[in-house]
């Protein structure tokens, strides 16, 4: 995938390390770059690549943590060609309760409740 917009293409290589029963330490790895998040919950993680803002040059990489409750904690993250950068985190009251649009917009249920924002915008919910 062409991550960055340069015209050339670019791999996600991902590696899942389980250091306890409890966590999961993800390792993403675009060009040279190399980040890791650690999972706070360990019921489940997804990794999806998508283009929250079709205006800028660049696709997007999400994290999906899932809690036991339904709940679910959302890393946002853009690799420009140079670093894979922490865009934002948010939490959601529940996971599947999550949508946007092409226009940089987020919609999900937030613990404080429905939330719009933009991507760059989204915060970790205070109530948490």
């Amino acid at each position: 995938m062409d991550f960055d917009g340069d015209g050339k293409l670019e791999t996600l290589e991902i590696t899942v390390e389980k250091e306890n029963p409890n966590q999961t330490t993800l390792s993403f790895v675009i060009g040279s770059c190399t980040k890791k998040i650690e999972s706070p919950w360990d019921d489940g993680v997804g990794v999806y690549v998508t283009d929250f803002d079709t205006a800028d040059a660049f696709l997007d990489l999400y994290v999906k943590v899932l809690g036991t409750d339904f709940s679910a904690i959302f890393f946002i993250y853009e690799y420009d060609g140079k670093a894979i950068s922490h865009i934002s985190t948010f939490q959601t009251a529940e996971a599947a309760w999550f949508d946007y649009d092409t226009a940089g917009t987020l919609f999900y249920k937030g613990l404080s409740g429905e939330t719009e924002c933009h991507y760059r915008d989204a915060v970790a919910d205070s109530s948490d």
